[in-house]
């Protein structure tokens, strides 16, 4: 039997209208969602979440740069990241970074963080 996760949803933005006003194609900015800071990003693609720290050092990736928009680089150390699966893609052994969904509802948009995405030890591999 598979186990159902409880997640709590953040207001982001009150319309996809408003997202792309705030956040242009190619851009990303942090986000506290609770005590959890996420960075939102904006590619071709649309919009897509993951945690705002590298799971090598927890250094923000916020403050690193976004490749050919598949990749956000860490700036410390280079670990890259798929900006849509979180995965660590140069090879390194590292975990991956969590990544988030949306939902849109009538009164917003809204991001979906785990109940108990805060309780993770951010050094288990």
């Amino acid at each position: 039997m598979q186990e159902v996760e409880n997640f709590k949803k953040y207001k982001l933005f009150e319309s996809w209208a408003a997202a792309s006003r705030e956040l242009k194609p190619g851009a990303m900015l942090s986000k506290y969602c609770g005590l959890k800071k996420v960075l939102v990003l904006r590619i071709s693609e649309g919009f897509f979440a993951m945690e705002d720290a590298c799971p090598h050092k927890l250094v923000k990736l916020s403050k690193g740069e976004l490749i050919d928009e598949l990749e956000i680089e860490c700036y410390w150390h280079k670990y890259r990241f798929n900006v849509k699966t979180g995965e660590e893609c140069t090879g390194k052994n590292i975990r991956p970074v969590k990544t988030y969904s949306w939902s849109e509802e009538e009164d917003g948009i809204y991001l979906q963080i785990p109940e108990d995405a805060t309780q993770d030890d951010p050094f288990s591999f």
